[in-house]
């Protein structure tokens, strides 16, 4: 179904590529049956026998199925230049809605609902009123005209056996491959058939790493808006926050990219999107946050990388939520070491991917951790190969986690017990501390990593308390973070704790 804000913010470039797409691909099928045809009328002087006949009956059999492929895309290139005309003009009706209403006091909010401003003159309400009307029938007529331009779209291209199955032929690769294989074979696909892998398998699109990210939001909200129709009301919740960072005259930079959806139906939805496109940007941090985050309370999360996208520079920043595991639902439960050791893969292989799909030469990555999410990003670091980030940033953190079996010593601690045990180097490890935050004395996870022991860099959290207000406005901390995040290093260093 075709929303008021998906048709007012629609790109028809995408749907047009399909189109001449189809349209390239129908010639050449026809074209090829036709050479086919040619090389089956095998001279009787040149070659003649049983194999001679049998060859020319084989050859024979194959052109009617290229012509009738032919067909199917010729058939859906007008349905799309169709379907394209149409939501056009639906768009239109939409920005005669907002025209209608320009200098009125009345405004369309990002669901396309209308509002009167409130007035206690009878005239100038009964006008407001009339307006509005005439704005709501206009919004209807464009909303209802696009979703049976989609319908009757849909219909023909879905009765297109031969088109769907040539779009959408091939095996998506499987869980093993590198994000570098699944780049290559995304990009080796017309846009028609990316398209076809979206609408067919937008789970297993939307969360392949590899697949560039605008391509991930384009499937993950194909998921997200059939959950949100079903009554999944965090769904619902998120769609709307993103939906409204889409909204006309926003910064394209506080656009929301859902870049990763899984069991969106389960109390465990792992979830990830991005402030800005982080395929684009000169610099990213990836937040994993800690305990009791679900996907119904991420709004505070994004609040945090907000805040930090705009203290980092946000014109070439995109900051990056990764609830890319299964946090802990309270406390008692952060005590185990279950989370971050089944979360430290996925967030080594979404990290490690990035490096692929980001277009932007010396781009910087800062991978951020707080309260368990830093143990999460320890356990991340101290494995494999690592998290592949310039810099590493834990606040709030009741220790690193653990090392994988694999690179423990003789007598080496599983914990991570300093900057040697992990990847990234101990001067790009950084490490906020609040004096007042309980959390950082527990130990629960690995010694204190702003200890002098750890090795790493502790920085000034200067108007932040307790254990929640690292990404808050005004305080040294979020500076500090910015300026690690925006490469530029400014850090104003606090003395390390004993131990």
């Amino acid at each position: 179904m075709v929303s008021y804000s998906q048709l007012l913010n629609m790109d028809f470039g995408k749907l047009s590529g399909a189109a001449e797409a189809s349209g390239e691909i129908a010639k050449t099928l026809s074209d090829n049956g036709t050479d086919v045809f040619g090389v089956s009328r095998i001279p009787a002087d040149t070659w003649d026998g049983a194999d001679a006949t049998a060859a020319v009956d084989l050859l024979l059999k194959q052109p009617d199925p290229l012509y009738d492929a032919s067909d199917a895309f010729r058939k859906c290139r007008a349905a799309l230049d169709e379907l394209v005309s149409e939501l056009e003009s639906a768009k239109k009706l939409l920005a005669e809605a907002q025209d209608v209403v320009a200098g009125t006091g009345i405004t369309i909010d990002g669901s396309g609902n209308v509002h009167t401003p409130v007035t206690t003159d009878p005239i100038e309400a009964a006008r407001n009123e009339q307006l509005a009307l005439i704005a709501r029938t206009l919004i209807d007529d464009g909303v209802l005209m696009a979703n049976t331009a989609d319908g009757t779209a849909s219909t023909v291209i879905g009765n297109n056996d031969a088109s769907v199955k040539l779009a959408s032929s091939g095996d998506i690769p499987g869980d093993d491959a590198s994000a570098r294989d699944v780049e290559d074979w995304w990009t080796s696909l017309s846009g028609a058939e990316q398209q076809a892998y979206i609408k067919e398998h937008p789970g297993k699109i939307g969360n392949l790493n590899g697949v560039a990210s605008a391509d991930r939001h384009e499937a993950n909200m194909v998921t997200l808006r059939e959950a949100a129709a079903g009554g999944n009301e965090d769904a619902a919740k998120l769609l709307d926050r993103i939906e409204t960072s889409w909204e006309p005259g926003g910064d394209v930079n506080d656009r929301l990219h859902l870049i990763g959806l899984e069991d969106v139906d389960s109390d465990d939805a792992k979830v990830i999107a991005a402030l800005g496109d982080p395929d684009s940007a000169a610099h990213t941090g990836v937040y994993v946050p800690g305990t009791t985050t679900d996907m119904g309370s991420l709004g505070s999360s994004f609040d945090n990388m907000d805040r930090l996208q705009d203290a980092a520079g946000e014109g070439d920043t995109s900051t990056v939520v990764w609830l890319g595991y299964d946090a802990p639902d309270h406390i008692p439960a952060a005590a185990l070491p279950g989370y971050s050791l089944d979360g430290a893969g996925d967030l080594r292989d979404y990290t490690q991917s990035l490096d692929v799909t980001n277009n932007v030469d010396d781009s910087n990555l800062t991978v951020i951790g707080h309260s368990y999410g830093s143990t999460v990003v320890g356990t991340a670091d101290a494995g494999g190969d690592g998290l592949g980030a310039d810099d590493v940033v834990a606040v709030g953190s009741p220790g690193m986690g653990y090392e994988s079996p694999e690179r423990q010593g003789f007598i080496d601690s599983p914990l991570v017990d300093d900057t040697s045990d992990m990847h990234t180097p101990g001067d790009h490890v950084w490490v906020g501390a609040n004096s007042d935050d309980f959390v950082t004395y527990l130990n629960a996870h690995g010694p204190d990593p702003s200890a002098r022991s750890f090795d790493a860099e502790r920085f000034a959290t200067d108007g932040a308390s307790g254990h929640s207000e690292y990404f808050d406005n005004g305080t040294k901390s979020l500076d500090n973070i910015a300026t690690i995040v925006n490469g530029d290093y400014d850090v104003e260093y606090v003395a390390r704790r004993f131990g």
